[in-house]
């Protein structure tokens, strides 16, 4: 008996001990570190003298304290800084009067700096250069969803916006890019997620060691419910097929990507361009698709290498009236589906856009661009798939089958005349973000972008 009490006492005693204790308050983490919406590495060189650097922490820190631990230092000469703390004061935005051709080194050290006691456990220090002078050269891909910049296009003495998703500042006047030698344009779905696609886009180039060389955009094709009254929008999915768009300004949804291409292939800007890739999953794919072959921009800027991926689109132009017949594996001409072969399935009814091209010159134009089907052959769970409307029916069974029989129609009408390939991710199906990011894509950009 006195063993087990003498065993309660001092367990008692461990209790109470413990009890009195107050937690240690736990590590402080820098979750991340950019400059302009840009990774802010060790090395940066270029970098502009009115930028922002940014850490964010994985718990609010306290201003006084932050800055104690601070500095930023110019050939052994302390710069003054400027602090500021958003996101519950768990991010620190730095400003500082940057000279041009300098080396920076921003320091901060380990000490107490958390709102609650959190202590930085782990130093940070990155070396910086700023740029020679006012002219931008190089920078690093911007890569999260602030980079969202507004192009003003006139029309007939009117404007309005159109808003795209940018690695780059692209509309800076002051910049000539010396890195950029390729240009991703990818467009969005039927959702009208850009900046979704923006981001499974960047993860691609990243993946195959493009970002660096290569300038993503994702163009926003707005809806009214997102629109202002000075944006460009569609009230209907028209924008995947090369409609005016709605509103007070009416300009196709082609030729505001044209409006991109023109500042792309602008030599004063980006004087080592070389390729323009456009892509689109779905929606965008369709889109991808018929502006491959009704785009100006190609036939104007004939020293830029373009391509074009299509991704698992439903819908298909098709240059003639046949289509494919799966079960029976011949071509007919269908006698019982009235408008099966209106735009953007077939060139009647065409938008204004093509006004002044004829069906035969568009056809030819259409052949005879670089063409990638890219095709999922995952054909369960697609709920998005047209079964109803005869003229999407008579394009294949499913999704995947549609992509199939174009690319058989263009090896039978056109054979050793179309630059159309193809290109199949096995086991993924309606998922745009399935087919961009996998091996398969990764492949697709190294080769094409390379």
């Amino acid at each position: 008996m006195k063993l087990k009490l003498m065993l309660l006492v001092i367990l008692s005693m461990a209790l109470v001990s413990c009890g009195d204790q107050t937690p240690a308050p736990k590590n402080l983490i820098i979750i991340s570190a950019t400059i302009n919406g840009a990774a802010l590495t060790d090395g940066l060189s270029g970098v502009q003298i009115d930028s922002e650097i940014s850490l964010v922490f994985d718990a609010s820190v306290d201003l006084d304290q932050l800055k104690a631990h601070l500095s930023l230092e110019a050939e052994d000469t302390m710069v003054p800084v400027e602090v500021l703390l958003s996101n519950a004061q768990s991010k620190a935005q730095i400003t500082a009067d940057l000279s041009y051709k300098t080396q920076y080194t921003l320091t901060l050290s380990v000490g107490e700096i958390g709102a609650s006691g959190e202590s930085l456990q782990e130093g940070f220090m990155v070396n910086f250069t700023t740029a020679e002078d006012e002219i931008i050269r190089e920078l690093a891909p911007c890569t999260n969803l602030s980079c969202i910049e507004t192009l003003e296009v006139e029309d007939q003495g009117q404007s309005a916006s159109f808003d795209f998703y940018s690695s780059h500042p692209i509309l800076l006047e002051n910049a000539q890019w010396e890195t950029l030698r390729n240009a991703v344009i990818v467009v969005h779905g039927q959702n009208r997620d850009a900046d979704n696609y923006f981001t499974y886009l960047t993860t691609a180039l990243r993946n195959t060691e493009l970002q660096n060389n290569t300038v993503l955009l994702a163009p926003w094709f707005k809806g009214e419910s997102d629109a202002n009254d000075q944006d460009f929008y569609w009230n209907t999915s028209s924008w995947r097929e090369g409609q005016p768009s709605n509103g007070h300004v009416r300009i196709s949804s082609f030729a505001l990507v044209d409006s991109l291409i023109n500042i792309l292939v602008d030599k004063s800007r980006f004087p080592v361009l070389e390729k323009i890739l456009v892509t689109g999953h779905s929606s965008g794919g369709l889109f991808t698709h018929v502006y491959a072959g009704a785009n100006f921009s190609q036939s104007i800027h004939s020293a830029i290498d373009f391509e074009y991926v299509v991704a698992n689109s439903q819908y298909l132009y098709y240059p003639n009236n046949y289509r494919y017949n799966e079960q029976a594996g011949t071509f007919f001409e269908p006698s019982d589906c009235a408008g099966y072969n209106y735009w953007p399935l077939g060139f009647q009814s065409a938008p204004s856009y093509l006004n002044g091209l004829s069906p035969e010159d568009f056809n030819g134009q259409f052949a005879g661009r670089k063409v990638v089907y890219f095709l999922g052959n995952n054909t369960s769970n697609d709920g998005a798939l047209n079964t109803s409307d005869c003229s999407a029916t008579l394009l294949g069974s499913t999704r995947y089958q549609r992509g199939e029989n174009i690319f058989t129609f263009m090896n039978a009408y056109y054979p050793g005349q179309h630059a159309h390939t193809r290109s199949i991710v096995d086991g993924i199906g309606h998922d745009g973000q399935g087919m961009f990011l996998s091996q398969e894509f990764s492949i697709l950009l190294s080769e094409k972008l390379n």
